[in-house]
């Protein structure tokens, strides 16, 4: 008899420690794996502050970024297209310059993200002296946002994001430029504005200042199962 209680309080003990499967269900919410795009330079990368510094030594002027009222430089920091083009000029003929930009915001990374979903990074950058665009960019990923291997894709003109966000089938985008977003986003393509002092007349987008923002808001709204 009383071996018969003994076996019965221990089931009883083991049943009180051991939660249901609908408890931990209803504790952690199940997301599925998206297909997340991130543009880099004006969301991950601060290419403003590096032009501008190239720029401000070279005609002496004093820019700032929080002074940048639209996209191109031409037109509200008032340089003249030989001027842009000078400045190109030495961008391009710097060893690695893509690895050398500092992070729009130093403490976010991507490690998270990573692990949970299918990172993209679509750029329009130029060749630059060194190593080509693809491995100096994926350099950059890994030293700043901690993701190794990143899938870095390189298109020539920033027009063609759209055909390819098409066909990679992302759930979601991110860019700084207003046009990029206007034309993804007319398509019907999830596409949000990452908020810069240049994109304020953009109205039609999720508004985001984070990218750790973005993908939880992303998460929030695609990706509870």
């Amino acid at each position: 008899m009383g071996g018969f209680l003994q076996r019965q309080n221990m089931k009883q003990y083991t049943v009180k420690l051991v939660p249901s499967a609908a408890t931990w269900a209803a504790k952690e919410p199940v997301i599925r794996n998206l297909r997340i795009g991130f543009d880099c330079d004006g969301v991950l990368v601060n290419f403003s502050q590096a032009f501008l510094d190239i720029a401000n030594r070279m005609f002496g002027t004093h820019y700032a970024t929080q002074d940048q009222t639209g996209w191109d430089f031409e037109t509200w920091c008032h340089f003249t297209p030989k001027q842009v083009d000078e400045v190109w000029v030495e961008i391009r003929a710097t060893h690695n310059f893509w690895q050398t930009l500092l992070p729009i915001e130093p403490e976010a990374r991507l490690y998270h993200a990573n692990a949970n979903h299918t990172l993209f990074f679509i750029t329009s950058r130029v060749p630059v002296a060194g190593l080509t665009i693809e491995e100096q960019t994926q350099e950059w990923l890994d030293r700043y946002k901690l993701i190794r291997y990143p899938t870095v894709l390189v298109v020539p003109h920033y027009s063609l994001k759209l055909p390819l966000m098409q066909a990679l089938k992302l759930d979601s985008f991110i860019d700084d430029k207003a046009e990029t977003v206007e034309q993804l986003r007319a398509v019907g393509l999830n596409c949000y504005i990452y908020d810069q002092p240049y994109n304020r007349q953009v109205t039609v987008a999720p508004r985001v200042s984070s990218i750790v923002d973005y993908v939880k808001d992303v998460e929030d709204k695609l990706g509870r199962i």
